[in-house]
């Protein structure tokens, strides 16, 4: 079984925005293999998206945050949503809401799961 270390970040986005951008979360080195969210506030369950970037550039794609939703069975690192981006560098988190304002602040806590470089070079 794959050691991984977590990394956790939460971003807020204001009932007032349409975007918001988290404050940048640094990973540690190694590979970024699995996300999670949970979220509050989306009381109305309007397609909010979520996507990750590095200096600006997607790294990943912006998608409803109900794809990165953690999945039933298989295991933890199973039931993340995969992704496959290098660790050792800062992150940011943005969300992107379809309408320009809703009753209620969203509030989302992204878990990343990263397996070390000495785990990578074991495999």
């Amino acid at each position: 079984m794959k050691k991984f270390e977590t990394k956790i970040i939460k971003v807020t986005l204001p009932a007032a925005n349409s975007t918001v951008d988290s404050t940048s979360i640094k990973m540690p080195d190694g590979k970024v293999i699995g996300i999670a969210v949970v979220d509050t506030g989306n009381t109305n369950n309007e397609l909010i998206n979520l996507s990750i970037l590095n200096n600006g550039n997607e790294v990943l794609s912006p998608s409803d945050l109900s794809f990165s939703k953690q999945q039933p069975g298989g295991g933890f690192l199973n039931s993340l949503r995969p992704v496959d981006f290098s660790g050792g560098y800062e992150y940011n988190v943005r969300l992107t809401a379809y309408t320009p304002s809703r009753a209620n602040d969203v509030t989302v806590q992204v878990l990343f799961a990263v397996v070390p470089n000495q785990e990578l070079s074991s495999c």
